[in-house]
């Protein structure tokens, strides 16, 4: 190539994935969740419970080493991720070496761990001697051997030592820092198939759970976390088609230019992953306490009539006139009608005191043709459980 011609895509918009501040909001957010549940999730299994597992060993090993991809994500651009290669200073490409270097050994190592420990966790579910768990066993034994050699080519990228890659040499570099490049490309995109086949496997076990009677778990939680891991899965696809787009970098040489989109990607796809891991482990908790503190009121407020003969009411035969006590017997029952008679006919006897109505509805107990009682009922919800719920009821 003419050095004084400038690369094919020198002159290209700029995506919005290359900006620092797009990696940066991307990466701290995620980060910030994914301590945050994983801390609570350890909480929860070392101080509510009291059961910790192998489970949450290799959840925090995940949490360690895709942490350790994204805060060197948020590094690199200091030494030109996102920016063409060209502009960089010889010095600059040997640190984002380094970078590139970290990131895919952080990776494949996170994505062996979070399957390995949300196997484990299906173990504590499902019963022993089943077809459900020993399938989970020898996908665990494939998927740790799978994780554990991808691993250490990660990790060990050139023999005696990995810094024949980012020095140039590329003495004893192997598999996806080959200096062949098809060899690269084939390593990248097998992991990577390789990988959805295996999120897919995992994904297909939790699935299973929503269809199995009496097991252990909240039937819409789990479809919550199902939803999350089809999200996962979804990024790991993404990520997938996107490697073999470009041919891992490949078709072209600007690799600082078209890498920050898989990479993301990548961190992306491994903290769902995780955030699916932990979050079953502390959300009754919080839901309990949510419970607690957002408290809902129902009132139910009825009214009865008191008597429900419209014609029949209690009445003193003798105190409208003379005011003697009523004995409380059958011959005190009066009607309606008879008792307006005899107030029409006090009237006209001019009896002075029951000739004011004001005094005459005060006197009178029975002056109002029907009377009522209200009860009030409050009752504080909560949420229904499954085989039953709370309700407590007060009458007033």
């Amino acid at each position: 190539m003419d050095p004084s011609t400038p690369p094919p895509n020198f002159f290209d918009k700029k995506p919005l994935v290359n900006y620092p501040a797009t990696i940066y909001g991307v990466c701290i957010t995620l980060m910030v969740m994914l301590w945050l549940t994983t801390s609570m999730r350890l909480w929860t299994r070392f101080r509510i419970v009291n059961s910790p597992g192998l489970d949450d060993l290799f959840v925090v090993l995940a949490v360690i080493h895709v942490s350790m991809g994204a805060i060197t994500l948020c590094v690199s651009t200091k030494f030109g991720l996102g920016q063409h290669i060209y502009l960089l200073t010889p010095q600059q490409i040997r640190s984002f070496l380094i970078c590139h270097w970290l990131i895919g050994a952080s990776y494949v190592s996170s994505t062996a761990l979070i399957k390995v420990s949300l196997l484990c966790q299906y173990l504590r579910i499902f019963e022993r001697s089943t077809f459900t768990y020993l399938f989970i066993q020898f996908m665990a034994v494939i998927i740790g051997l799978w994780g554990f050699a991808f691993t250490f080519m990660g990790w060990f990228a050139c023999f005696p030592s990995p810094a024949a890659f980012w020095n140039g040499t590329g003495k004893g570099c192997y598999a996806s820092f080959s200096p062949n490049l098809d060899i690269v490309v084939k390593t990248i995109e097998g992991h990577s198939a390789v990988n959805v086949i295996f999120d897919f496997i995992v994904l297909a076990i939790a699935f299973r759970l929503i269809f199995v009677k009496d097991a252990p778990v909240n039937g819409k939680g789990l479809i919550a976390l199902v939803c999350m891991g089809i999200v996962s899965c979804c990024f790991g696809v993404w990520r997938l088609a996107d490697i073999v787009e470009t041919q891992a970098g490949k078709s072209s040489a600007d690799l600082t230019w078209v890498e920050p989109m898989p990479v993301l990607l990548s961190i992306v796809e491994v903290c769902i992953a995780c955030l699916c891991a932990s979050t079953p482990f502390f959300w009754p908790i919080i839901r309990d306490g949510l419970n607690k503190i957002f408290v809902m009121y129902e009132f139910n407020v009825s009214s009865e009539s008191r008597y429900h003969d419209d014609h029949v009411e209690l009445a003193p035969t003798t105190s409208w006139e003379a005011g003697t006590k009523s004995t409380g017997g059958k011959e005190d029952i009066r009607s309606l009608g008879s008792i307006s008679g005899d107030l029409e006919s006090s009237k006209a006897s001019n009896l002075q005191h029951y000739r004011n109505d004001y005094v005459q509805n005060h006197v009178d107990p029975f002056g109002e043709e029907f009377q009522t009682e209200a009860t009030v009922k409050v009752g504080r919800q909560t949420s229904k459980k499954k085989g039953g719920g709370v309700h407590l009821d007060s009458t007033i």
